[in-house]
C-alpha cells in the first residue's frame, strides 16, 4: 500500500488533490460524528495527519530531488 501511495497517488496532481479533499471530508464526517456521540475531537486528527504526509511527500518528491528528506518525513505521518 505504501508503494502504491508513494509511486503514483502523490506523484501528479491529478491523483493528490482527490485524495486530499477526501481526507478532508472523512475528517468532517468525523466530527460530527464525535460531535454527535460526544466524541473527542482528536478522532478527526488522523485523517489531517495523513493529509499532510501527502503535502510533504508530494513536496518532497516534485520540488526537491526524488528522495529528499521532505519525502520520508511525509512518510513518517502516513
Amino acid at each position: 500500500m505504501m508503494g502504491l501511495v508513494s509511486v503514483i497517488l502523490v506523484r501528479f496532481r491529478l491523483t493528490l488533490f482527490p485524495a486530499l479533499a477526501f481526507m478532508v471530508y472523512v475528517a468532517y464526517r468525523v466530527h460530527t460524528v464525535a460531535k454527535a456521540t460526544k466524541g473527542t475531537r482528536e478522532d478527526m486528527l488522523s485523517p489531517l495527519l495523513i493529509g499532510v504526509g501527502l503535502i510533504l511527500m508530494y513536496r518532497g518528491r516534485t520540488v526537491e530531488n526524488p528522495w529528499s528528506w521532505g519525502f520520508w518525513a511525509g512518510t513518517c505521518c502516513v
